[in-house]
């Protein structure tokens, strides 16, 4: 394992965990890369390449905490909706299009915290 991959790694984490609120030392992400490395290579099944995040990636992870606090603040006032008033064509699109869609939202933020 070589320094320049360590650092390369190294770097590779800093952004997404400091945008995770995870704020480590240089010295604490380098540790982390190279337990990683050593991992990744002790299991002799994956070969490690370091990659930069593209940009659009770094936004995305940037935003992942917010758009998960949003889509649950979303989610909980769409299941505040009284849908006893709604007339029943209205209620029959709800139940066929904005639940099925609300489940699949669900799912997918549960994933995301590692919760399914």
């Amino acid at each position: 394992m070589t320094d320049k991959l360590i650092e390369a790694v190294a770097r590779a984490l800093e952004e997404p965990l400091d945008n995770w609120g995870l704020h480590a030392e240089p010295s604490e992400v380098r540790l982390l890369a190279r337990e990683a490395i050593a991992a990744i290579e002790a299991s002799g099944t994956h070969a490690v390449v370091p990659v930069e995040l593209s940009e659009a990636n770094a936004r995305l992870i940037s935003a992942a905490p917010e758009m998960l606090e949003n889509g649950q603040f979303l989610l909980d006032r769409m299941d505040e909706l009284d849908l006893a008033n709604m007339p029943d064509e209205l209620t029959r699109d709800w139940i066929g299009h904005v639940e099925p869609a609300m489940s699949r939202f669900r799912a997918i933020l549960a994933k995301a915290r590692g919760t399914t």
